[in-house]
């Protein structure tokens, strides 16, 4: 993409953007997706040696959601100790309980659904 930039700008094909500022913001834009999609692989290769991963919290459950956030309407409730298939971890970093990780996608009891990852250990 950048090469087709600097050529627009090159050959005074640049009329798309009306300020260095505006290709500036274009591209950085573009960085970022290129960050949350390598993020994304990275989380994807973090489980690929194993795809199964134990429910571990202080609970007698965790509940699984369906959208990646606390307001998610809960579709299951799997019990500690549960052994569930990992599909792959959000991109984005969250806050939950004055604790930092990503909500992971799983698939238990014939469903999918969304768990805080914190409370998921990996099998290996």
């Amino acid at each position: 993409m950048l090469a087709d930039l600097w050529s627009q700008v090159v050959f005074g094909k640049s009329a798309e953007w009306k300020t260095m500022g505006a290709m500036k913001h274009e591209l950085a834009d573009k960085d970022s997706l290129i960050i949350d999609l390598q993020t994304q692989l990275g989380l994807i290769e973090q489980v690929q040696g194993s795809n199964k991963g134990v429910v571990q919290i202080n609970s007698d459950f965790l509940n699984m959601r369906d959208e990646p956030k606390l307001s998610g309407k809960v579709v299951e409730k799997i019990p500690v100790g549960t052994l569930v298939d990992i599909l792959y971890y959000h991109g984005d970093t969250d806050r939950l309980d004055e604790e930092f990780g990503r909500w992971c996608k799983i698939t238990y009891n014939g469903k999918e659904g969304w768990v805080w990852g914190n409370y998921i250990s990996i099998v290996e």
